[in-house]
């Protein structure tokens, strides 16, 4: 990390600045490769609003796996505290989803 510093300027703005809490430090790194292809996945919620925001698959997944993780997620956080779920990739358009039917 003390090498990092000369250029931590322009990676810490632009969010690519790597972290050991997010594991993306190791002093490992085959361990580390290996572990990314689990069944884990990370999210963020925002601080000032009830929102997660997280992958749920690749849109190279089928939709089937894309609804099984829908469901799995709906299923951790209760199905009563989500109100409304909506699905988009990078450069398409958001989907609404209609969580009811889960």
């Amino acid at each position: 990390m003390p090498q990092m510093a000369k250029i931590a300027r322009v990676l810490g703005p632009a969010g690519m600045m790597p972290n050991p809490k997010n594991g993306t430090i190791s002093d490992e790194p085959e361990k580390t490769i290996g572990e990314g292809t689990s069944d884990s996945f990370e999210f963020r919620s925002d601080p000032m609003a009830p929102i997660v925001h997280l992958k749920l698959g690749k849109l190279s997944a089928k939709p089937e796996e894309i609804e099984d993780n829908l469901k799995a997620l709906v299923a951790v956080i209760g199905p009563t505290k989500v109100k409304k779920a909506v699905l988009t990739s990078t450069m398409s358009p958001a989907l609404k989803l209609d969580i009811s039917s889960l």
